[in-house]
């Protein structure tokens, strides 16, 4: 197994977990974070990160349903529809992004830079100061 690989696994298993505790999935941290190692070309990265992403959906969604947990069918539909637009424009807005920026590295640098700030605006907000009961 490459160094790459063995590198890869441990961004989607740390991905995932992050994902799981703070509840937002560890998709948004995936494919910035191969894209900052550059080991591979933007298409193979956009693969390894929607088969980890789909994966872990279709085990989570299995877990569930085990578990006893009914799942709405018209919630789900709504839910995957949204999440493919969102990655078509999201794709769209990177190639853009792609096409204005001076190097690639410069691409890179913003995704990492954006992930990060989304990541802690959402842990602040998931594990923020907790209401007080009067």
């Amino acid at each position: 197994m490459s160094s790459t690989t063995i590198i890869y696994i441990l961004i989607i298993i740390f991905a995932n977990t992050l994902g799981a505790v703070s509840g937002m999935g560890g998709g948004i941290i995936i494919k910035p974070a191969m894209d900052f190692i550059n080991q591979d070309n933007l298409n193979n990265i956009n693969f390894f990160s929607t088969v980890a992403v789909l994966t872990m959906s279709i085990v989570s969604i299995y877990r569930q349903t085990r578990s006893g947990i009914n799942i709405d069918k018209k919630t789900s539909l709504v839910l995957a529809a949204g999440s493919i637009l969102g990655g078509l424009l999201g794709g769209e807005i990177l190639q853009t992004f792609i096409r204005y920026a001076s190097s690639l590295k410069v691409v890179s640098i913003g995704q990492t830079v954006i992930t990060i700030g989304v990541l802690i605006i959402i842990l602040l907000i998931a594990f923020g100061p907790m209401p007080t009961s009067h």
